[in-house]
């Protein structure tokens, strides 16, 4: 092996591949407060907003709202989004801890007894994507 292609061996490894994650939300009720975007790269601390790999905080302005997070390193990821309608800060709760305020997740897992765990919502990036997510 020549000197060059070592070289060029050694720096293909070193380098990681990144892509592009479009999130578009979609079939908004109500077009007002603001749109919380978080993006996990693992399960501890999925659905906790401090605990986040990538976020983002759109005003909602149209029934769909669309946010890319550019060039993030490929990978397993899970989104998680709600619609803060009295931009408060925080996903409201009601009795039992339900969401009163609408949410969802990438993958679009059935909701039923409790939120959808990591595994339920995980997407794999490989290349630039866009995925779809509907509101509860």
């Amino acid at each position: 092996m020549t000197l060059v292609a070592i070289i060029l061996s050694m720096f293909t490894t070193v380098v990681s591949k990144t892509a592009d994650l479009t999130v578009s939300i979609e079939g908004l009720s109500q077009t007002k407060g603001k749109m919380h975007i978080g993006v996990y790269n693992k399960s501890e601390g999925f659905r906790e907003i401090e605990k986040t790999f990538a976020n983002n905080i759109l005003p909602v302005k149209a029934n769909t709202v669309k946010c890319t997070f550019k060039s993030i390193p490929t990978g397993n990821y899970a989104i998680s989004v709600f619609q803060d309608l009295n931009s408060n800060g925080k996903m409201d709760k009601g009795l039992f801890g339900i969401p009163t305020e609408p949410y969802g997740f990438s993958s679009n897992p059935t909701i039923s007894f409790g939120p959808p765990s990591y595994e339920d919502c995980k997407i794999i990036l490989n290349t630039d994507r866009e995925i779809k997510i509907k509101l509860n």
